[in-house]
């Protein structure tokens, strides 16, 4: 009951924050563009140098998920992503879904976040990144060289979890910002991302 009235205050908070009308879709939906900073490698490994990259991005708020008797542990779901996937640069982070198993529905959560509901700061830290589950919803498309000096592929991989990505957000009335930080699951990614986005 006390994470109920809790969810319920935050979720009434965001609108606060954003100057949205209670009768809109329970989903506040951001659109800007995202720098994406990170190393590239040769075939071999070998750095060749940071680049930046710059991508379309989709920043989505909504209530916690609740399925098979759980909910999410954050004050709010969301999700912050490039839109479409599988560019150079491309990246998803979702602090929670809703997954299958053998014994039904189940809340999948990857961040634990905060919001201050004074300020409209929003800060998280990515838990788990749920790949042993299959769950794909916190990647970079990260630059691959497929064989020594030919051309690179995006190649999604999983962030690292355990408290190494990061995320920094403000929302204030019809904008966002954010700065999302950590690395890649085999370490060679380091990267930071920043958000620039509004309604």
């Amino acid at each position: 009951m006390l994470q109920f009235v809790r969810n319920a205050v935050c979720v009434a908070t965001l609108f606060v924050l954003t100057g949205a009308a209670s009768t809109e879709a329970q989903t506040l939906t951001y659109r800007g563009t995202a720098t994406v900073d990170m190393p590239v490698y040769n075939f071999s490994l070998q750095p060749i140098g940071n680049y930046r990259f710059t991508v379309p991005v989709v920043v989505s708020f909504q209530k916690p998920l609740s399925a098979g008797g759980q909910t999410e542990n954050n004050p709010l779901n969301f999700t912050i992503g490039s839109t479409p996937n599988g560019r150079h640069g491309d990246f998803v982070i979702t602090s929670a879904v809703v997954a299958n198993a053998s014994k039904g529905k189940y809340v999948a959560g990857s961040w634990t976040s905060t919001l201050n509901s004074q300020t409209g700061d929003l800060s998280g830290t990515l838990r788990d990144n749920r790949v042993r589950e299959s769950i794909t919803v916190n990647q970079l498309w990260v630059p691959q060289q497929i064989y020594p000096n030919g051309g690179y592929v995006a190649k999604p991989t999983p962030l690292a979890d355990g408290g190494r990505t990061t995320m920094v957000a403000k929302l204030a009335g019809n904008k966002f910002a954010a700065v999302i930080s950590g690395n890649t699951s085999d370490g060679l990614a380091p990267f930071q991302i920043l958000v620039q986005a509004s309604r």
